[in-house]
């Protein structure tokens, strides 16, 4: 958005400190006010992700107490979608009317079938897998010969409990079947088959 860069470049020119700022202010110059002047026909959405992550609590507090005054200013031109683990303290504050008001919690265990989505995500990586194999040998890879059952049997074994798990799983099938492509390359090498074939008799004869 080259107009709401100019903007808000324009802020940051204007108010060299703005970065030393408290929270509230910095939301006006950096985000508000360079919105309110730019030519956006549209509403826009600001994603925070990992709220809780930030290690000043105290700027979170500031942050959340800031949105509603903030918000009120840039009705229906802008947004914020926060991502943030329930800690107490951040669920407090979405209890305080002022944001109360002016916000949706949802809660994602309780509207996402994480289940569905963690067979979908290991499926297609093992797909992709396979086609990997396929591009880099000129073969079909024969296992598995059925991935859905594979990934039915890994979730019904808890292998696959949560996302970390699938990508730690991901990734050793990845490391898998790089060794899978690694011993076809050498099978095709006749030359390189015959040498090990070679080294292995001397290695059994001594």
């Amino acid at each position: 958005m080259p107009d709401l860069m100019t903007h808000i470049l324009f802020s940051i020119k204007s108010y060299p400190t703005i970065f030393e700022q408290p929270i509230e202010m910095q939301l006006r110059k950096l985000i508000v006010e360079p919105i309110l002047s730019s030519n956006l026909k549209f509403q826009s959405t600001i994603v925070v992700d990992g709220l809780d992550q930030c290690n000043n609590k105290a700027n979170i507090s500031c942050l959340l107490d800031a949105f509603p005054a903030v918000l009120s200013v840039v009705s229906g031109r802008l947004r914020f979608i926060l991502l943030s683990h329930p800690e107490h303290m951040i669920e407090v504050s979405f209890d305080i009317p002022a944001l109360k008001s002016i916000s949706t919690v949802i809660n994602l265990k309780d509207e996402v079938d994480d289940a569905t989505d963690i067979h979908m995500f290991m499926t297609d990586s093992i797909q992709q897998l396979k086609l990997n194999f396929q591009h880099c040998t000129g073969l079909e890879s024969s296992w598995p010969q059925d991935t859905r059952a594979l990934v039915d049997v890994m979730m019904c074994s808890k292998l696959l409990y949560n996302f970390s798990a699938v990508q730690c799983m991901a990734h050793s099938l990845k490391a898998i079947y790089s060794l899978h492509i690694m011993i076809c390359s050498i099978l095709a090498n006749t030359e390189l088959c015959a040498l090990l074939a070679q080294q292995i008799g001397q290695h059994n004869a001594s």
